[in-house]
């Protein structure tokens, strides 16, 4: 009986000590549980955030997209109306100078040679200006004949 008695406290020992681990496996178990499910939920948080804030950047972007298009189009118009009065200004001073020019001749004076300068000068920004007209409206035209799947969709959704 002494011998049971000894075995006995070195089983119950045991069975403790197993019973301990058990419980300690299942206090982790249910810590690192609670920390994943944090850490899930964490997560989806996070994403659900990345997911708003690149729904706002799109949205911004189409907006800034379709403002720049409009920027776009009112620059240009501008500036070809600018270039366009400033080539018609130029044809109409070649047309005051070579007056001049003739009058001079009527009258028997010869006319400096910086007005002949100056309408050689004006003839070339003519040309010139006739050139950046055409372009802009060859642009323009390419612009209008590009299939519709290529433009930038500024559609806001």
């Amino acid at each position: 009986m002494a011998d049971v008695m000894q075995t006995q406290p070195a089983v119950m020992l045991a069975v403790i000590a197993g019973v301990q681990l058990v419980i300690l496996a299942l206090v982790q178990a249910g810590i690192s549980a609670r920390k994943e499910k944090r850490d899930y939920a964490r997560q989806d948080l996070v994403a659900l955030r990345v997911e708003n804030v690149a729904r706002l950047a799109e949205e911004a972007d189409r907006r800034t997209q379709s403002k720049l298009k409009e920027i776009h189009i009112l620059v240009n118009s501008d500036m070809t109306a600018a270039r366009t009065a400033e080539r018609d200004a130029m044809k109409l001073l070649v047309v005051a100078l070579k007056q001049v020019v003739t009058a001079n001749t009527k009258l028997e004076i010869s006319s400096p040679k910086e007005l002949i300068d100056e309408i050689v000068r004006a003839e070339g920004r003519i040309s010139e200006l006739d050139d950046i007209l055409a372009d802009r409206h060859a642009a323009q035209l390419r612009v209008e004949r590009e299939p519709a799947s290529r433009r930038v969709n500024d559609s806001v959704t």
